[in-house]
């Protein structure tokens, strides 16, 4: 009895020691975080020092290969990069350099070495062959509503990599950063998470999901996801490093969106968030409301969703990686 009490107790204490990890990035040497479709045309190719783009490009981000082997085969490195650089959407490749290396084996009987062959470059992207779709966000519009507003209207920013800016946490952004999905659910950045496989009639696996190091929890969210992959609840218990409770569950319309989530906070109050979208499939706009115990609901934020114009992510673009020929 004594050993099955024991186990029992290991049992519950490991059930809650999860191994995280962090997030991978699609690619490590992106240069931008614009989704641009992937190409499966033939890309051209240019070697530095020689013959260079003649039209204007974007830099995608650097690719790099390298091949461990006794034989060299730089067409099978070549290959490779090809494959990075059309997943990026890139139209050619500018191969800035290609080196040999040896790679050191240690054995029980001493030591021995494997050349290693190395290709790397820039993937690029023609600015005549580039379309950027309007559904980059720039910030979203905060206006307060109703007797339970007590912040000023304002707005929070999206970084270039599509993450939302934490500034001063007001109480609308308490609820419109803290509780938001982009946030909760779809933020990489600082994130770590480990899968939980659950297999029951109605739920397929769980993710956990946690935000900050060694003691310090700044998040935990662990998130329900039914047969179709798609997220039905999430069950907070941290949220800017204070610990809470809360249940926030997903409600979706005809074509897999969501168009409604609702949690309870500390003092029976029930938040309900509306989602609608424009005519693309935009996010256009988000109504809170809250209830009190047997109150009616009143109002409590509208949030507006603003999207960059073409023009205004090609002045972005134009800082950082556009390369204007003959300038």
């Amino acid at each position: 009895m004594r050993n099955v009490a024991l186990l029992f107790l290991i049992t519950i204490v490991c059930s809650s020691c999860y191994v995280y990890r962090p997030y991978e990035q699609s690619f490590q040497g992106q240069l931008t975080a614009l989704p641009l479709a992937k190409q499966d045309k033939e890309l051209e190719l240019f070697f530095a020092g020689e013959k260079m783009p003649e039209k204007d490009y974007l830099r995608l981000g650097m690719v790099k290969e390298s091949r461990t082997s006794h034989q060299s085969n730089l067409s099978t490195l070549m290959d490779r990069l090809t494959s990075k650089a059309q997943a990026m959407g890139a139209d050619a490749i500018v191969v800035m350099g290609a080196g040999d290396t040896e790679r050191v084996y240690s054995i029980a009987e001493g030591s021995y070495s494997v050349p290693s062959e190395s290709m790397w470059g820039i993937a690029i992207r023609y600015l005549d062959n580039l379309a950027l779709e309007p559904n980059v966000l720039s910030h979203l519009e905060i206006r307060s509503m109703g007797p339970n507003a007590k912040s000023a209207d304002g707005t929070i920013d999206f970084d270039t990599e599509g993450n939302l800016k934490a500034g001063s946490l007001d109480k609308w952004e308490q609820y419109v950063y803290f509780h938001s999905l982009e946030y909760l659910l779809e933020s990489k950045r600082d994130w770590r998470f480990t899968k939980v496989q659950v297999s029951t009639p109605s739920n397929l696996y769980d993710i956990v999901r946690l935000q900050g190091e060694g003691g310090s929890t700044k998040a935990k969210v662990r998130i329900s996801y039914d047969r179709e992959e798609k997220a039905t609840d999430l069950r907070i218990t941290y949220l800017g490093r204070r610990q809470v409770n809360e249940k926030m569950v997903l409600v979706y319309d005809t074509q897999n969106r969501v168009v409604e989530r609702r949690w309870t906070e500390m003092g029976s109050k029930n938040i309900v968030v509306t989602r609608t979208y424009d005519a693309a499939g935009l996010i256009l706009r988000e109504d809170y409301t809250m209830q009190r115990g047997n109150a009616a609901a009143e109002p409590l934020l509208s949030v507006d969703y603003r999207y960059f114009t073409e023009d205004e992510l090609m002045q972005l673009l134009e800082k950082e990686q556009i390369v204007r020929v003959g300038s």
